[in-house]
């Protein structure tokens, strides 16, 4: 008996002293994601929308990025527009622009809706001024003649300065 237990504790004959084996590292595995589909970013199913977003945040897919602000959600757009911001990457200016543009319309819905509009507003204003560096005077609640003279300076900003990360 005390000789099965001595093989057990040696290693079945092997020496204790395993410093000299090599250990094989096991296989990386390879996630196969496929990529962004440009219908999943505007997909009418929130959570699809959502999940494409992030892999775009994730992965800086500005293609994704720029389509997502065309998003019939404003809580995506937003998020889009604090991930452009935080790329600071000045070909976007075009692009927050027009989203700009599109979010000045009345969009239907509630009190909610129109909370998310004001926000997406205050957002794409700071991360316009932040890309160009431009300063705009306006009030807490924007009024129509103030977002049309931030789109005419930004417009002719765009005019003098070709955007460049």
């Amino acid at each position: 008996m005390l000789f099965i237990i001595q093989m057990a504790c040696a290693g079945f004959g092997a020496s204790a002293d395993r410093s000299n084996q090599t250990i094989k590292p096991e296989p990386p595995v390879v996630q196969n994601t496929p990529p962004i589909q440009k219908n999943e970013i505007l997909s009418k199913d929130y959570a699809v929308a959502e999940k494409a977003l992030n892999k775009a945040i994730e992965e800086k897919d500005v293609n994704t990025l720029r389509t997502a602000l065309k998003s019939q959600f404003l809580p995506l757009k937003q998020k889009a527009v604090e991930a452009i911001a935080d790329l600071n990457d000045k070909t976007f200016v075009p692009d927050l622009i027009d989203a700009l543009e599109e979010n000045r319309g009345v969009i239907d819905g509630g009190s909610e809706t129109q909370i998310f509009q004001e926000q997406l507003n205050k957002t794409l204003v700071s991360t316009l001024q932040r890309l160009t560096k431009l300063k705009f005077d306006v009030s807490e609640k924007p009024t129509s003649e103030e977002m049309d003279e931030i789109v005419k300076k930004v417009r002719e900003w765009c005019k003098n300065n070709k955007p460049k990360n």
